[in-house]
């Protein structure tokens, strides 16, 4: 049976090797958590009281300082019960939502939920068997050939970039989680579209 330093230690090495000894922003980033979270707070002043008596004034300052990070998430992980478990948890996903944004940001693009018709959702999946490309790629590259089509023939409203400015360049694109059917009756939207954007995707939602 792991007594409670043993359970602190594996905890202590699992966020160790979660935590890149390189990646500078994932510990500050962590540390700005723990901060300011007050579910990580309370958990941390509670075990501070049961272990050294004090407080500290009701707050656990997390300095930001890799060796420190990893004490505290560890704490709370072995120490602080299931509520403390869960949270470490929940602190794993948040970073790894906010890595995928960031991600996005920089590579400009933007993450969208559409709704699909299965024939179309089945159809797009061929297409990227066939053509060896993520889904999110078969569906730049179909938006980009029907917009060169439109401005060859002259039928592209205006104002209308030029063929050469349709002409993307090549991104690292970042595979997005599969598609899933929604519920029947739900809206076409992009999360953080803005109003020119719109129209495109809704025209382009059945290929």
């Amino acid at each position: 049976m792991h007594t409670a330093y043993d359970q602190v230690e594996l905890s202590r090495q699992a966020f160790n090797r979660w935590i890149n000894t390189k990646d500078r922003e994932h510990v500050s980033w962590l540390a700005r958590y723990l901060n300011k979270n007050k579910v990580a707070q309370r958990l941390l002043v509670e075990h501070a009281l049961k272990s050294i008596g004090e407080d500290g004034n009701g707050r656990v300052v997390v300095k930001d300082d890799r060796g420190h990070v990893v004490e505290k998430m560890a704490v709370l992980d072995a120490l602080c019960g299931s509520e403390g478990a869960k949270l470490t948890a929940r602190i794993k996903t948040a970073w790894n939502q906010h890595k995928y944004r960031t991600k996005l940001r920089l590579t400009n693009q933007k993450n969208i939920n559409m709704v699909l018709s299965t024939r179309a959702i089945e159809n797009l999946k061929t297409l990227s068997e066939n053509l060896y490309k993520p889904q999110n790629k078969v569906i730049e590259d179909l938006i980009q050939e029907k917009l060169l089509l439109l401005a060859e023939k002259g039928q592209l409203r205006q104002p209308s970039p030029s063929i050469e400015a349709l002409q993307m360049p090549e991104t690292n694109i970042i595979q997005p989680e599969p598609l899933s059917l929604p519920l029947a009756g739900a809206n076409l939207y992009e999360s953080k579209a803005n109003a020119d954007e719109a129209p495109l995707t809704k025209k382009y939602s059945k290929v």
